[in-house]
């Protein structure tokens, strides 16, 4: 995990975290023996979704 944070760094880009226990974020598998995607997993994503626009309107605005 540490090298792909760092290949992002070193590339510029911005790490938007969601918070919460797990350092993951919103994440899901699925397959053919996968249930699919639950509510929780699509919150989570939603959750994130609107913190990365969040980051990204900030940045903006600093760049303005």
């Amino acid at each position: 995990m540490m090298a792909v944070l760092e290949a992002m760094l070193i590339n510029k880009m911005i790490v938007v975290s969601a918070g919460g226990p797990c350092g993951f974020g919103a994440s899901a598998t699925t397959g053919p023996d996968s249930p699919g995607i639950d509510e929780k997993k699509l919150a989570a994503a939603r959750e994130l979704g609107g913190r990365v626009a969040e980051v990204a309107a900030a940045v903006l605005a600093q760049a303005q």
